[in-house]
């Protein structure tokens, strides 16, 4: 084949990626339903009684448990905690040794345990499933955006677990959501409730106060203040003492030995999952986190209340920041895709904005999977990119940003109506 033949065949190819204009609404929502599924029979095959029978959520409904007990601080007892987890369990081995979340978490799961084991898992999951689409509806995304979210792999990890992501990422878009429709009080009030996962609320501070959203930061604080002693008042102080112990003395053993570095999407984990050394692992981490509350810093400080760079870049500066984040972290991503096919409804997708996020999608789904590409530094790569989309979006102006023919695109596709 000549090779200004092949020279054009690859430039057409190129720019078939890098506007992926075939990737109408249709047709991507096709594509990541296709994409469930397979990670569906995948998973599901794969598993046994025993694996469900381990949920995570376990962990959390044995410390519900014991918080309606006599000493309300065994929850963070190891002794206690595994003893309430084999009260309940058929078989197998219990997923944790130790419940790290503070006492604010006691006041989800403590209800949650009035209620047989199994109908607390299906309210749990269904709850946090209603949130989260609501959520990210409310970042003005269109239906097919959410829809296509919802079919992102880490949402049925998510939910076989019984993790927490999908309340996490409702905590970021809602809060987000409202703080981009000018009702401050209200956003810092929800994103305050991240205090019951407070090492995923660390560049709030950062954020809130490099946009001067004071009203907003206070609000947050007053939130995080008044959950913490409603679970001194609920449960008794002690359970804080409880907490603070347990996780001073347990949490890097359990994660460690629990936890492969490979489930891991932070920094930290992909430089141990590819054999680095401990000292090269927190240097690497320090670096990506002050990196990261840079970005954050800045693109707070240069944009308005309304670009979508703000929680874009907050979402993946945090993922950037925080050296503990799993597979199931990850989808806290589809807030960041809510939002950039919120603004690109309003002024066009960027040229390689849509190829990330397909990438996002298979990033998720061999994070899930933990297979061949477990030593890849996938979860690190999803979220450099995303904050490199919301520099671009940052310091371009709305009318230099438009779809083919000057349209603005629906979220994840062409021209579409919510």
């Amino acid at each position: 084949m000549p090779r200004s033949v092949e020279t054009s065949l690859a430039g057409r190819a190129l720019a078939a990626v890098r506007e992926a204009s075939w990737a109408d609404g249709g047709r991507v929502l096709a594509a990541a339903l296709g994409l469930l599924a397979a990670h569906a029979w995948l998973r599901f095959t794969s598993l046994t009684g025993a694996d469900f029978a381990a949920a995570d959520f376990m962990s959390f409904y044995a410390a519900g448990a014991l918080a309606h007990g006599p000493s309300p601080a065994d929850a963070y007892d190891m002794a206690a905690h595994l003893a309430a987890e084999r009260s309940f369990q058929s078989g197998g081995t219990p997923p944790h040794t130790v419940f790290l979340y503070p006492p604010v978490a006691l006041l989800v799961f403590a209800p949650l345990a009035l209620l047989p084991y199994g109908a607390a898992f299906a309210a749990w999951v269904a709850a946090q499933a209603a949130l989260f689409v609501s959520a990210l509806r409310a970042t003005g995304a269109g239906w097919r955006s959410v829809a296509c979210c919802a079919a992102f792999p880490a949402l049925l990890q998510c939910g076989v677990m019984g993790q927490n992501a999908m309340l996490t990422a409702a905590l970021f878009a809602g809060g987000t959501a409202l703080l981009a429709r000018g009702r401050p009080v209200l956003a810092g009030a929800v994103l305050g409730c991240l205090c019951y996962k407070p090492h995923l609320a660390v560049l709030l501070p950062v954020a809130m106060i490099a946009a001067r959203e004071w009203r907003a930061t206070f609000a947050t604080a007053c939130m995080a203040v008044f959950l913490c002693a409603g679970a001194a008042a609920a449960f008794g102080p002690d359970v804080w003492a409880g907490y603070l112990g347990s996780f001073a003395a347990n949490a890097s053993a359990n994660y460690s030995a629990l936890v492969p570095y490979q489930l891991y999407t932070s920094v930290l984990g992909a430089v141990r999952s590819m054999g680095g050394e401990a000292a090269w692992a927190g240097g690497a981490q320090a670096v990506s986190a002050m990196a990261a509350a840079a970005s954050v810093w800045l693109i707070w400080r240069r944009t308005t209340r309304n670009s979508a760079a703000r929680p874009v870049s907050l979402i993946a500066g945090t993922m950037l920041a925080v050296p503990v984040v799993m597979f199931y972290d990850l989808l806290a991503v589809t807030v960041c895709l809510c939002w950039l096919a919120a603004d690109a409804r309003r002024t066009g997708w960027l040229p390689w904005e849509k190829a990330v996020a397909a990438f996002c999608f298979m990033a998720s789904f061999a994070a899930g999977m933990a297979g061949g590409l477990e030593c890849l530094p996938v979860g690190p790569a999803v979220y450099t990119l995303l904050m490199v989309s919301a520099w671009r979006r940052a310091v371009r102006s709305p009318r230099r940003i438009r779809g083919a023919g000057g349209a603005p695109q629906d979220a994840m596709g062409s021209a579409a109506a919510a």
